[in-house]
């Protein structure tokens, strides 16, 4: 068989082609993709796009022969008709896919050359951050009720509305009240 049956290929029909290759006489795709290369050509000429587009296009069409043929009924329909729907299908979902990854925003994209690491901090500015943290701890809670400073403390470890008011026995209402009290006093020192 093998390359023996591409030679005689003009006189077996579409679904004899596709019967021995489901009987694993794999050469004979070769003969449905010469016998549909010009629609996949042709199809891919029609979508106007970039020369290279259109050569992904052509490959992609070419796969989807590939496609068809494992996947085709022909109780369903002819294999014409199936791989044309096939052929198409692929083109616009490559074009969908290409366009898709075209729209990112430029100002989304950065050179990594440009990307500067910043450096850490050294031991001594973090000493000088937690000694300034510590001090600032400590003059909040001599401005804020108890309340207010333990809603906060509750906030800023993550705590939601509802959490806060279950954990201090408050209403919402209460929670919400005493960080709005926090904010205020904090606008004002």
């Amino acid at each position: 068989m093998g390359n023996s049956f591409v030679k005689e290929d003009k006189n077996y029909s579409d679904d004899e082609i596709i019967s021995r290759f489901k009987s694993n006489d794999f050469d004979c795709i070769q003969v449905l993709i010469d016998k549909y290369m010009p629609l996949v050509i042709n199809y891919a000429k029609s979508f106007n796009v970039s020369p290279i587009e259109t050569e992904e296009l052509i490959a992609e069409g070419i796969v989807s022969v590939f496609t068809a043929v494992k996947s085709y009924d022909p109780e369903k329909s002819k294999f014409s008709t199936f791989v044309s729907l096939c052929i198409k299908r692929a083109m616009l979902d490559q074009i969908k896919t290409s366009t898709r990854a075209k729209r990112i925003p430029s100002d989304m994209i950065t050179d990594i050359d440009s990307v500067e690491i910043e450096d850490f901090d050294s031991p001594e500015e973090i000493l000088i951050d937690k000694e300034n943290l510590e001090e600032f701890k400590s003059n909040i809670s001599s401005f804020l009720s108890k309340t207010e400073l333990s809603v906060l403390k509750l906030y800023l470890e993550g705590n939601t509305y509802s959490d806060i008011s279950d954990k201090l026995n408050i209403s919402l209402k209460s929670v919400d009240n005493a960080l709005s009290r926090v904010r205020n006093k904090l606008k004002d020192k």
